[in-house]
């Protein structure tokens, strides 16, 4: 196959072809936990939200996923 200098060939660049699905999707987990465990933080300011804290990380991804 033949690519132009400025062409964009995907199957060389992507960066899991390296890896197996189980690799990527704990990937994809340890993404949606640092995102989780960045607003924990934030809502344990809140008032409303005293207990948080007390809730693993890995327990409020749970509740979202399972409730969506």
């Amino acid at each position: 196959m033949y690519f132009d200098e400025n062409d964009y060939d995907s199957s060389e660049d992507n960066e899991y072809n390296d890896f197996t699905a189980d690799i990527i999707a704990e990937f994809n987990y340890d993404k949606k936990i640092e995102i989780v465990s960045f607003y924990k933080e934030k809502l344990r300011k809140e008032p409303e939200f005293i207990g948080i804290k007390y809730i693993c990380s890995g327990k409020i991804l749970s509740f979202i996923e399972d409730t969506t």
